[in-house]
């Protein structure tokens, strides 16, 4: 199998993402924010790639959810022109037949549900929330039996396990006790409070405050190599945000934090927020964007795949910027 290969985004999980992008932008998606949104899921020569997205947009219409196409330069519902292709979902409701999911996707959709509760303060919306996390993490769906929850199957992969125990345990508020494997290769037992899960390119990474520590750290669940969840219940940190933990490229800790002032051709500016997606020490600025970060070399490399995009960059930082080509050209001269 080639590198490739393993890059590519299997054919479930592009519908997922695209059915959940869809549900959280009413307004649509140009095929070039899809693509940005998505980078290996749509590779390659733009039409054939499209034509890629067309086979998947049908297959969308199967899971309930229709998008409507509009071509380069027709009007938009709203008023606008559409700029490339645009999908738009349609108003209104549409037939899902029975729902079969494996123990692979309940855990997905249990988990989006756990960080959903997380964020919410209305009561009957946490009410709602809390009814279809049980339904879903349970297996108690139309025509279904309970799930037996005394017990893992033993056939169930070792990581499923896992992150199953860390969502119960970020819904009852208990503590965990973790075997846990850093870099260093030394196994250590940790009791932790759970405070939110995040999923980043294919791993799944729980924040947690540890009472050894005495502060939040990150903890793969990879490295875990059994979890028990604990009869003690802890009071949820105040004013804690999981925006702040964000596992977004600028936010790794490779240098001290600098502040970063730029401006954005226009057409190129819905490709680059959807770059700042996740992040939350960007804000705009100036007709641009203010961004902090830890790891500005992540922003050049956008930068330097996309050169016509810069329309102005800070002195400071254009001064950065230019060692960084510099480095780069040596590199591969």
């Amino acid at each position: 199998m080639t590198t490739d290969s393993l890059d590519q985004m299997a054919k479930d999980e592009r519908l997922g993402c695209l059915y959940l992008t869809f549900l959280n932008r009413p307004s649509g998606l140009s095929f070039e924010q899809i693509r940005s949104l998505m980078p290996m899921a749509y590779r390659g020569e733009p039409e054939s790639a499209r034509r890629k997205f067309e086979r998947d947009k049908n297959d969308l219409q199967k899971l309930g959810l229709w998008l409507r196409h509009f071509a380069d330069g027709e009007v938009l519902p709203d008023g606008r022109t559409a700029t490339g292709h645009v999908y738009i979902p349609e108003q209104g409701f549409h037939w899902l037949g029975d729902v079969k999911l494996s123990e692979k996707q309940r855990n997905g959709l249990a988990n989006i549900l756990a960080r959903s509760l997380q964020r919410e303060s209305s009561e009957s919306v946490r009410n709602n929330l809390t009814s279809l996390y049980i339904k879903l993490f349970y297996n108690n769906l139309p025509d279904s039996e309970v799930r037996e929850t005394d017990g893992l199957s033993e056939s169930e992969p070792l990581e499923s396990q896992i992150l199953s125990t860390v969502q119960e345990a970020l819904l009852q508020k208990k503590k965990i006790q973790v075997n846990y494997a850093p870099a260093s290769g030394k196994v250590e037992d940790r009791i932790l409070e759970s405070r939110g899960l995040l999923f980043y390119r294919g791993r799944w990474c729980l924040v947690a405050y540890c009472a050894a520590t005495k502060d939040n750290r990150y903890y793969y669940l990879e490295r875990m190599q059994s979890v028990r969840l604990l009869d003690e219940a802890f009071k949820p940190e105040k004013g804690f945000n999981l925006k702040d933990y964000s596992l977004h490229p600028l936010s790794i800790r490779i240098h001290d934090p600098v502040e970063i002032d730029l401006k954005i051709h226009e057409i190129h500016r819905p490709a680059f927020e959807n770059f700042l997606t996740g992040y939350s020490r960007a804000k705009a600025h100036g007709g641009g964007f203010r961004i902090q970060c830890t790891n500005e070399r992540a922003l050049f490399r956008w930068l330097l795949q996309r050169p016509e995009s810069l329309q102005s960059l800070d002195p400071d930082s254009a001064a950065r910027f230019e060692e960084f080509l510099k480095e780069i050209k040596e590199l591969y001269q």
